[in-house]
């Protein structure tokens, strides 16, 4: 009876043993792939020309503008300049480039010639702003390149001698200020090929010196409106109407003067006088008239 439950221990501490033993061995085989996947792959890096600072449309960029950043070679933007020296001796800012943001080449203008306002001005006229808003600006679809009619409005007794083409309605007479002027720029924007309507509040044009006191003055006389000119009556203007020759003028021939006085030399035995006596005009040719054979 005795000898029962000496063998029930020796079995339960070989039992513990082997569990023991078994249990280590499995544990040491799995570690290796434990560690395996808690390895984690090196994100490949490089360098990029980033922004210091806000830089603004067509201003000129200046290596001291940028620096050279860290960027991950997998998020590399398509364009991005990969040194400062990309940017060339001259480089503007064809739009708004904020802190931070990598330089492309898309956003830069190398070639010197970055459409700034000053650029876009033809010789011999100038830029003149007006405040417009939706309804005077035509609902925003206005955009640089257009041109425009301008009117202002004005109240009846404010108003100076109304031209031909003025209307009146109620007590408030319209009245054009200039016709067919170019849109260069609408507040910020002065490229051209936008799309849409772009809501803006003030809308550069372009104008002779004359017409831009004209408008200076208008602007501060009444309200102004736009009016919109179809593509399709600009091109009208635009093409160019064959010039037919003009035949060279030819003055007519300065035809003589019939003489109204005449000198006459009178001999009277020994005195010789001249007499000076008028001329009767000559008589004018007779018409001539058919008759009947």
């Amino acid at each position: 009876m005795k000898a029962i439950p000496l063998i029930s221990l020796g079995l339960s501490l070989a039992l513990g043993a082997g569990a023991i033993f078994f249990g280590r061995e499995f544990m040491g085989s799995d570690a290796p792939e434990a560690n395996a996947a808690v390895a984690v792959p090196a994100v490949q890096m490089t360098q990029i020309v980033v922004a210091k600072a806000a830089i603004e449309p067509g201003k000129l960029i200046d290596p001291a503008m940028v620096e050279m950043r860290e960027w991950p070679a997998s998020a590399v933007p398509p364009g991005a300049l990969l040194s400062v020296s990309d940017l060339g001796e001259t480089a503007y800012s064809r739009g708004l480039v904020v802190a931070g943001e990598p330089l492309l080449a898309e956003k830069i203008d190398l070639t010197g010639s970055v459409l700034t306002l000053a650029a876009n001005i033809q010789p011999g006229m100038r830029a003149v702003s007006i405040v417009v808003s939706n309804d005077t600006g035509v609902a925003g679809f206005v955009l640089p390149g257009d041109r425009v009619d301008v009117n202002e409005f004005v109240e009846e007794k404010d108003a100076r001698a109304a031209p031909e083409d003025a209307r009146r309605s109620a007590n408030v007479l319209a009245q054009p200020v200039l016709k067919g002027v170019k849109v260069l720029a609408v507040d910020q924007t002065f490229e051209s090929g936008l799309e849409g309507a772009r809501p803006s509040n003030t809308v550069t044009l372009e104008v002779t010196p004359q017409d831009a006191l004209l408008l200076g003055a208008a602007s501060r006389r009444a309200a102004l409106g736009l009016a919109l000119i179809g593509r399709e009556e600009e091109l009208a203007e635009v093409i160019e109407t064959p010039k037919v020759a003009k035949k060279p003028q030819t003055r007519p021939a300065r035809t003589a003067r019939a003489p109204t006085t005449a000198t006459v030399r009178v001999i009277n035995g020994s005195e010789d006088t001249q007499v000076t006596t008028p001329v009767a005009p000559p008589a004018a040719p007779a018409a001539a008239t058919g008759g009947a054979g």
